[in-house]
């Protein structure tokens, strides 16, 4: 019988494999804004990642892309958009004429947060927050929202974000990353994602453990 779950795993790993050799844009990553600020140098500055991640989440990755394909074949807006400046590079998911999408794919029990009435989307996720926000600005569109989207179900819920409030914050988070490029000064390791856990999902945890004296 041939294993399918094999072949699978195997391509996943291959795909891994060839996207260390991959160059990065050099420039600011939207979907890392409001992350760690010494894991945001590191990538932009394209170092060597220490800590891959393993297959289960590599599987996990590969089933949020197959949701953004999804979604994005109901729309006959603009999809993937490039939005590029000196020092930023990222793709918006779904561009229409006045607003900003970008999809977030979610397991079962994370969706059911999402559908508390105390659920703040500001508070939660602000990552995702900043980076919608900033293609809302640099795309000169008035509005913005998340689509998270339930990966059992499809049940979806869309969550406008507030402009006003998060393009001021990504200004001065990029005048900050901007500030530390040019005086080739690594920002101190600040994890801020994740409700405290971000450092567990970092690609340079060893690599930054090993400067803090941590190993």
């Amino acid at each position: 019988m041939t294993d399918i779950a094999k072949l699978i795993e195997k391509e996943l790993l291959r795909q891994q494999e060839e996207s260390k050799s991959r160059e990065r844009s050099g420039k600011w990553s939207p979907s890392r804004l409001g992350r760690c600020m010494r894991y945001q140098y590191w990538s932009r500055a394209n170092e060597v990642e220490t800590n891959l991640p393993d297959i289960t989440a590599l599987k996990r990755f590969e089933v949020g892309d197959l949701f953004h394909d999804y979604v994005q074949n109901f729309f006959t807006a603009q999809i993937e958009v490039l939005v590029e400046t000196d020092d930023v590079k990222g793709y918006a998911d779904i561009v229409t004429n006045d607003e900003v999408v970008d999809i977030k794919s979610v397991n079962d029990w994370a969706f059911k947060f999402l559908l508390d009435k105390e659920f703040n989307v500001d508070k939660a996720k602000p990552e995702a927050c900043m980076q919608v926000s900033l293609y809302a600005k640099l795309l000169n569109k008035p509005k913005a929202s998340l689509l998270f989207i339930n990966t059992k179900s499809l049940a979806t819920v869309q969550c406008e974000v507030n402009l006003g409030e998060w393009i001021a914050r990504v200004d001065t988070e990029l005048a900050t990353l901007n500030s530390a490029w040019e005086k080739k000064a690594l920002p101190s390791a600040s994890p801020r994602c994740y409700a405290g856990k971000e450092c567990s999902y970092c690609s340079f945890l060893q690599k930054c453990n090993q400067l803090e004296g941590k190993v």
